[in-house]
């Protein structure tokens, strides 16, 4: 609601009269941001939903085929009175059926995560942790930086930051054997630094560059998420030596 001035004088009522309906025009102005950066926000974890369950529709039918292929195996192995192999066969479907339950939970972290983002970082990255920690039985130390714990970032900025480091803590999970994870997030001239690293088996990056092997690790998915928020991503392995991930953001204009 605005006041109508009563008179052409700038006397103090009309200055009052001035002063609210210049309040009112930054109350307005400051809903509409309000309303646009939910949208946005809003936006942003759809996408990244439907996202995660395309990922998890193509990871469960692969599974599933696979499961499928396996048991028509075990049944003529059984037919054909080759119980050794029949076994050996089943230790593979239990192996794939865990597997297919961890991937599954942890794209219901992914999606539970999503709908969180817009918080705060710090907060997301150590609920996270705490339940892959739960999943895995894999040991994660993270080490976040007082400076940065009250960080304010766009949604899509944490919501890529965050699924960089899912992806990273899978891709450990599934092959790197790690018996410990380190996860760092601080900020340092001016840029904001996320660090993944573990103890694992590492692997040969020059060997990773094929397009298979940055499929199968996720690689060129973390890469177009840094690059999406303008971002970049270094990698650092060696075999025997484990595997760091630093992806470092700008902060101007967060």
């Amino acid at each position: 609601i605005r006041v109508p001035r009563t008179s052409q004088i700038d006397d103090e009522i009309c200055e009052l009269v001035d002063t609210f309906n210049q309040m009112a025009d930054e109350i307005e102005r400051h809903v509409r941001e309000q309303e646009a950066r939910s949208h946005i926000r809003e936006k942003a974890i759809i996408d990244e939903r439907e996202r995660i369950a395309r990922e998890l529709h193509d990871g469960m039918a692969q599974v599933l085929g696979y499961v499928n292929t396996k048991a028509m195996a075990v049944r003529l192995m059984l037919q054909k009175g080759k119980i050794q192999d029949a076994d050996r066969q089943l230790n593979q479907l239990e192996e794939a059926a865990h597997s297919l339950f961890v991937d599954v939970r942890e794209a219901i972290l992914g999606l539970k995560m999503a709908g969180e983002v817009g918080s705060n970082l710090p907060s997301a990255v150590n609920s996270y942790v705490a339940q892959f920690t739960r999943l895995s039985d894999i040991p994660v130390r993270v080490n976040i930086q007082p400076q940065i714990q009250d960080l304010s970032l766009s949604t899509e900025k944490e919501l890529q930051l965050l699924r960089i480091m899912q992806e990273a803590l899978s891709n450990i999970r599934k092959h790197a054997n790690a018996s410990r994870i380190w996860i760092d997030l601080q900020a340092a001239e001016n840029k904001l630094q996320l660090q993944i690293r573990d103890d694992g088996l590492g692997f040969d990056p020059k060997a990773a560059a094929t397009e298979a092997l940055q499929d199968h690790y996720g690689l060129d998915s973390m890469r177009e998420r840094a690059k999406a928020i303008g971002a970049s991503l270094e990698l650092d392995s060696q075999i025997g030596r484990g595997t760091k991930i630093l992806v470092q953001l700008d902060l101007n204009g967060r």
